[in-house]
């Protein structure tokens, strides 16, 4: 959620707890099981304190090692673009060179703006 392109749904489904945490929000909206909030609110207190702990993290890195730090945030992009698209040789042409010409406008972007 601190890093650009990892969202805490990504980390959940890399975690492979997403479909745990969508059944208890579910279940809590239908039922109003009070029981059901307890795996809820240890979430919401890792979410918390790994926002505090990683924004942290992140700056003190972006201060001694700026490249490296990009250089994991794309490895990390990368890896979890093919996570979440497990029959990736299935691909067609047309689908592959969009999506390698829209990372390079992104990092174009990306570039330029901290530049500015």
């Amino acid at each position: 959620m601190v890093i650009p392109g990892i969202s805490g749904s990504l980390l959940l489904l890399i975690l492979g707890e997403y479909e745990n945490i969508s059944y208890f929000i579910s279940a809590f909206v239908e039922t109003f099981n009070l029981s059901l909030l307890i795996p809820l609110m240890f979430l919401g207190f890792g979410v918390v304190i790994g926002i505090f702990s990683i924004s942290k993290l992140v700056t003190v890195l972006l201060q001694k090692y700026k490249s490296i730090l990009f250089g994991f945030v794309l490895g990390i992009i990368i890896v979890s673009f093919l996570s979440l698209w497990p029959n990736i040789t299935a691909l067609s042409m047309p689908m592959l060179a969009s999506t390698v010409i829209s990372m390079c406008v992104g990092f174009l972007v990306a570039i330029v703006m901290e530049k500015i």
